[in-house]
C-alpha cells in the first residue's frame, strides 16, 4: 500500500514540475501580463463651475452742455453757456461666477506639453459709480454743475486657447488667449444750476447698453484631486475698445424762461477687467 501511494506522489510531482518549467519564463521568473496603457490625465473633454472675484476698472469722459435763454443771464446777446467736462477712473471689487466646457490633448511625442480648447460665461455682480461737483465763480451768473456716472459689466461669454506644460502627471501650469464678448450698461446724467434770479436748473441724462469684444490673457494651475475631479486657479486680464455714447437737445430758441435751448452729453468708457477664479471641472477622460 505505501508503495502504491508513493509511486502517486511521484507522479503528481512530476506533473507539477512539468507545469511549473512550462510557465517558468527564460530568466527564470514568471512575469504578469503588462497592465494596458493609462490615458494622460488632462487629454479629453470636460465641463465645470468656477467662482472668483472681478476688479473692473473703466476710465470715463463725460462732457455736458447746456445753453441757456433767459433774459435776465444772457451774455452779450447770447444764450449763456453751462459747460463741465470730466474725466473718471474707476476700479472696484465683485463677484464672479462662470460655467465652462472644453476639450484638451496631451502631445504624444511628448506627454508633458498640452494644447486645449474652451468656451466659457461669466456672470459679474459689480458696479463702478462716479460724481463730480463743481461751482464756476469766475462767470456770469455764477452757476453749479455735476456730472454723475454708473458703469456695470453684468455678464459675459467667449472662448480661449490654453497651452500647458505638465510638471507632473496630475499637475499642469498654462498660459491662455481668448476673445471676451460683454456687456455694458451705463448711466450718464449732467445737472445744472444757476444762482441769479430767477434761478435756473435742469438736467440732461441718457443710459446705454453696448455689448464689445475683449483680448483676454492669462495664466493659471490645474491639479488633478482624484480621477475625473481637477481644480483649477486662473488669473486672466481683459481689455475692451473704446465704446462712447452722445445725445442732443436742439430747440428754437424759446421766449424768456429757464427753459434750455441747446443741450448736448457726451459719454466715453474705456473699459478692462481683472478675473482672479477657482474652477473645478469634471474630466471625461
Amino acid at each position: 500500500m505505501n508503495r502504491h501511494f508513493i509511486g502517486r506522489s511521484l507522479v503528481i510531482a512530476v506533473f507539477f514540475l512539468g507545469i511549473t518549467k512550462a510557465v517558468v519564463a527564460a530568466n527564470g521568473f514568471y512575469t504578469m501580463p503588462p497592465a494596458p496603457p493609462q490615458a494622460p490625465y488632462f487629454t479629453g473633454s470636460y465641463v465645470g463651475i468656477g467662482v472668483g472675484m472681478v476688479s473692473p476698472h473703466a476710465n470715463v469722459n463725460a462732457e455736458g452742455n447746456v445753453y441757456l435763454y433767459p433774459l435776465v443771464i444772457l451774455h452779450n446777446g447770447y444764450p449763456h453757456h453751462l459747460n463741465k467736462s470730466q474725466n473718471f477712473d474707476m476700479s472696484k471689487f465683485g463677484f464672479n461666477g462662470d460655467i465652462f466646457a472644453g476639450y484638451g490633448k496631451t502631445f504624444e511625442s511628448s506627454s508633458s506639453y498640452y494644447i486645449g480648447g474652451e468656451i466659457f460665461g461669466n456672470y459679474f455682480r459689480s458696479t463702478l459709480n462716479g460724481s463730480s461737483y463743481s461751482l464756476n465763480t469766475e462767470s456770469s451768473p455764477v452757476y453749479a454743475t455735476n456730472i454723475d456716472i454708473k458703469v456695470e459689466n453684468p455678464r459675459s461669454f467667449g472662448g480661449d486657447i490654453r497651452a500647458g506644460y505638465l510638471v507632473s502627471p496630475r499637475t499642469m501650469v498654462y498660459i491662455l488667449f481668448g476673445l471676451d464678448y460683454a456687456r455694458f450698461d451705463v448711466k450718464s446724467e449732467f445737472t445744472y444750476q444757476t444762482f441769479v434770479q430767477p434761478i435756473t436748473s435742469g438736467y440732461f441724462a441718457h443710459d446705454f447698453s453696448k455689448w464689445k469684444l475683449g483680448y483676454m490673457p492669462g495664466v493659471g494651475i490645474e491639479i488633478g484631486l482624484i480621477d475625473n475631479i481637477s481644480l483649477r486657479a486662473q488669473y486672466t486680464y481683459t481689455y475692451y475698445s473704446l465704446l462712447s455714447y452722445s445725445t442732443s437737445l436742439t430747440d428754437e430758441p424759446p421766449e424768456p424762461g429757464p427753459d434750455p435751448y441747446k443741450a448736448s452729453l457726451t459719454t466715453k468708457v474705456k473699459p478692462s477687467r481683472g478675473l482672479f477664479t477657482v474652477k473645478l471641472s469634471y474630466l471625461f477622460n
